[in-house]
Order: C-alpha cells, then sequence, then structure tokens
C-alpha cells in the first residue's frame, strides 16, 4: 500500500480579478499485482474565495494484461 499528500496554494492577479485557491489531496493506492493491478483513491478539498463546494472524490482500478 501507498499513502501520498498533496498541498497546492496559489494566487491570481488579472486586473480588477484577484483569487487566492488552495487544494489539499490525500491518496492510497493498493497494489493487487505490483502496478499492473491496483486500486486508487483520493480525495481532494478545493479552497476558493468563491462560496463554491467543488470537492472530489476519485477511484481508480487499473489493470494491465
Amino acid at each position: 500500500m501507498q499513502v501520498a499528500f498533496r498541498r497546492e496554494d496559489w494566487e491570481t492577479d488579472r486586473g480588477p480579478l484577484e483569487q487566492s485557491t488552495s487544494r489539499s489531496t490525500v491518496g492510497a493506492t493498493y497494489f493487487l499485482k505490483s502496478h499492473d493491478r491496483k486500486v486508487q483513491a483520493d480525495f481532494t478539498h478545493k479552497g476558493e474565495n468563491r462560496d463554491i463546494d467543488n470537492d472530489e472524490f476519485r477511484l481508480s482500478v487499473i489493470l494491465v494484461f
């Protein structure tokens, strides 16, 4: 099993539009057979200036024959 964490912060200044954005992601990979067969899951919390709830959860299954 492999666990990962990522944090991103950036600011955008485009004339009258200023925006501060941050994202925190935590994920895990479970290896069934090396990198040929694995299950991956991650959750990303997106923090933005606006009041938007756009967090995401992803689940992936990788099979190589």
